[in-house]
C-alpha cells in the first residue's frame, strides 16, 4: 500500500476531492515474484503531477507480464471489496479518504474493460468469481469479448 498520498488531494471527475492511497494484494506465493513496491510507485507517480484521481475502472497498462509465470500485465482500479468494509474509514483531513485496489488483470480483461465498461467487467468478474489475489489464474475474459 501507497503511505502518504493522503497528504494530496485528488480531483475526481466529478469536481469533488479525495485523499486517495493505492493497495495491491496477492497469495504469499507471489510476493517475492510480483514487485509491488515499483508498481505501486509507477502508479503513484502517473498521478501525482495532474492530482486526478483515477476513476474506478481505470486500467493502467497492459505493459508487459509482472513475471514470467502469470498472465498479469495490467492493473485495474476497484473498490477494495476483500477487505472489511472498516478498512475505507480514515479521518482527520475535510475529503474523504479513499483506498484504491489496484488488481492485476490479464490483456484480455483490460481489452474488455476498454470496450465494455467496468461495470460489464465488474458483472463477469462476479460471474465467474475468481480468486483475484491469484496471479496466476485464468482471464474471466479471452480476447476481450
Amino acid at each position: 500500500m501507497t503511505l502518504g498520498l493522503t497528504h494530496h488531494v485528488f480531483d475526481q471527475a466529478s469536481g469533488k476531492g479525495v485523499r486517495p492511497e493505492f493497495l495491491i494484494s496477492c497469495r504469499d506465493e507471489f510476493v517475492a515474484s510480483l514487485n509491488a513496491l515499483s508498481l505501486l510507485a509507477d502508479i503513484a507517480d502517473s498521478c501525482l503531477p495532474t492530482h486526478a484521481a483515477p476513476a474506478r475502472g481505470t486500467v493502467f497498462g497492459p505493459a508487459g507480464r509482472f513475471f514470467a509465470a502469470s498472465e498479469m500485465e495490467a492493473l485495474y482500479c476497484a473498490v477494495p471489496t476483500y477487505f472489511p468494509e472498516a478498512f475505507g474509514e480514515f479521518g482527520g483531513f475535510p475529503e474523504p479518504f479513499v483506498p484504491i485496489w489496484l488488481v492485476p488483470i490479464t490483456r484480455s480483461e483490460a481489452a474488455y474493460v476498454h470496450s465494455h465498461g467496468w461495470s460489464a467487467f465488474e458483472a463477469r468478474l462476479d460471474a465467474a468469481a475468481p480468486d483475484l489475489l491469484d496471479l496466476r489464474r485464468a482471464a474471466a475474459v479471452e480476447g476481450g469479448a
